[in-house]
């Protein structure tokens, strides 16, 4: 799975246009998407979504792009997932949503940017 591990957009360009599975998961379920968010890798991540890939596409129990984002601390990743329409609402299955896992961790700055980004009931 090649593309999981792509470091620069035009790795990930290359695999693409060659044919590479945008939402291959591999054994543990995650995408590549979700490996360059957990990673860090932006660029990746922006390459990737500007290509279709799945931003709600979950791991074995669940864990989308937007919980490996606040597991590992990328506010800036987070961004750009909320801004391709990452569902900050979607639960792992252990009954836990982004926000909620941020909250337990105590990271205030994610915390906020994904109640933020939740639609306001009136």
């Amino acid at each position: 799975v090649p593309l999981h591990f792509a470091q620069s957009r035009a790795c990930a360009e290359i695999l693409l246009k060659h044919g590479a599975d945008i939402n291959a998961q591999d054994c543990m379920s995650k995408t590549p998407l979700s490996m360059a968010t957990l990673d860090g890798r932006l660029v990746v991540m922006e390459t990737l979504c500007e290509n279709g890939a799945h931003v709600g596409l979950g791991s074995t129990w669940g864990a989308t792009p937007l919980v490996y984002a606040q597991y590992a601390r990328h506010p800036e990743c987070l961004r750009v997932l909320l801004s391709y329409g990452g569902d900050p609402s979607l639960e792992t299955i252990f009954g836990k949503t982004p926000v909620i896992m941020a909250a337990e961790a105590g990271n205030w700055e994610i915390v906020r940017m994904l109640f933020d980004a939740q639609p306001r009931v009136e």
